[in-house]
């Protein structure tokens, strides 16, 4: 990403760990925290992510981004990058509430960045159905 904000050239493969599985991996590092705040500096900060997502579209079929359980500037630059979501959250009242801010987040940049942004789904983790509580607030299958 510091590459794209310092309009830098990178090749495809550049930060990559393939795997021989057929499966490619680029970790994250500490240096991402700072990242976030040099962008908000940065013109049009809202696609840095989307322009190295679109560079590396045609060598995969499938690109899953992992995000931070927050709601600045990286996740909002995986949604304009992302063709769909899949909101991985527990069946607790706290984490509905920040699935309800995520929600808000999300028609925010689909309506003004990414409109062909969907859910695909809400995935419930770290579930135990045999309590009353995770019956309760999840969508029977």
């Amino acid at each position: 990403m510091m590459r794209i904000i310092n309009d830098h050239p990178f090749d495809d493969d550049y930060g990559l760990i393939s795997c021989e599985e057929g499966v490619d991996l680029m970790p994250s590092s500490i240096e991402l925290s700072g990242i976030e705040t040099q962008m908000m500096s940065v013109m049009s900060r809202e696609f840095v992510l989307k322009t190295y997502v679109d560079q590396m579209r045609p060598h995969y079929d499938y690109i899953l981004i992992d995000c931070t359980p927050s709601l600045n500037m990286l996740p909002v630059n995986a949604f304009v990058a992302a063709d769909s979501i899949i909101v991985p959250s527990q069946p607790r009242i706290l984490s509905t509430k920040g699935l309800d801010l995520l929600m808000n987040s999300y028609r925010k940049v689909q309506k003004a960045i990414n409109p062909d942004l969907r859910i695909d789904g809400i995935l419930f983790t770290m579930s135990d159905f045999r309590t009353n509580n995770d019956k309760a607030t999840s969508i029977p299958a």
